[in-house]
């Protein structure tokens, strides 16, 4: 809706809803586990409702500015919950039990001119909700009950501050140049004791990681004197920053590391050291000491170089 001749207002409703996956309807196992819980066939579509409202004002032909808040409210997710089937076997099966909210705002700057276009993107969020996966935690007994969610915390995927800065360059000459630069404040994660059973939710993600930052950068030339031919080079992680994504990671199949209990996830709240880490007796001294894993899958993938030749006929 126009408000002024460089202002104009913005306001969405939406209403979703997301059949559940087969899997998560049917199954075939014979042998369930809390990784592969027992398939729901009553289960219904979750429901999504989205609310967004948005102000743009453009200060002259090249660059505008924007804002926004938006409201995202999801129920019957799907989740896993204690069931006890006949003839009395305890098992986990999914349910539409959970829920998720996400509440934040946005603000954005950008500009466009005839060859250079520039953005850069702030957003505050915050998400809550009483599970992060369908399988809810992925640490514990492989069968029977499990302390389920009594309340909301922080999901894994909330994080609060993001910042996004791209521009690009087309058609400057023979060359053309594109770089996106990527900051996010740290994830939740979950403090652990060490070789002890998560049984109090109150410290579900109650700490957070460090500052993440990714920049990717992509140039093309065009030769002069082969004008159909296009050399392109385009770097991922130009700074190679090996920023931590995630404090664990589940140690399925294997039946001890990471698998009943959060072994990295214990080693980083003992230590404050990240890359994951087991117990074991080095020096055979009869005391369980942290041997340190280095993980990569906990950390973001280092430094990739493409380089690629086009041509066209």
């Amino acid at each position: 809706y126009p408000v002024s001749d460089r202002d104009v207002f913005s306001l969405s409703y939406a209403r979703f809803q997301q059949d559940p996956p087969r899997d998560f309807l049917y199954d075939n196992r014979w042998a369930l586990t809390i990784r592969q819980p027992l398939g729901n066939p009553r289960l219904v579509p979750a429901t999504v409702i989205s609310y967004q409202t948005a102000v743009k004002h453009r200060f002259d032909p090249v660059w505008a500015l924007q804002t926004a808040l938006f409201y995202r409210d999801v129920w019957g997710q799907v989740g896993t919950r204690n069931y006890i089937m006949p003839p009395g076997y305890r098992v986990a099966r999914y349910e539409n039990s959970d829920e998720g909210h996400a509440l934040g705002g946005e603000l954005t700057v950008f500009g466009a001119g005839a060859r250079v276009r520039a953005e850069l993107h702030y957003t505050w969020m915050t998400a809550w909700g009483t599970e992060s996966l369908e399988e809810g935690t992925v640490y514990g007994p492989p069968v029977g009950l499990r302390p389920r969610p009594s309340g909301t915390h922080p999901l894994d995927w909330d994080r609060t501050h993001s910042i996004r800065l791209g521009a690009s360059v087309g058609d400057w000459g023979p060359l053309s140049l594109s770089w996106v630069t990527s900051l996010g404040s740290g994830l939740p994660w979950t403090p652990r004791e060490r070789r002890t059973l998560q049984t109090d939710e109150a410290n579900v993600n109650a700490r957070r990681l460090g500052w993440t930052e990714a920049t990717d950068v992509s140039l093309r030339l065009a030769l002069p004197w082969l004008s159909r031919i296009r050399i392109g080079v385009e770097v991922r992680n130009l700074f190679d920053r090996r920023d931590e994504l995630g404090p664990s990671v589940n140690g399925f199949p294997n039946p001890y590391i990471n698998t009943i209990y959060d072994d990295y996830g214990a080693f980083r709240t003992e230590t404050g050291r990240g890359g994951g880490g087991y117990l074991n007796d080095v020096n055979r001294d009869g005391i369980e000491e942290w041997v340190a894993v280095h993980d990569p899958r906990l950390l973001a993938a280092p430094r990739r170089v493409r380089m690629s030749v086009r041509t066209s006929w």
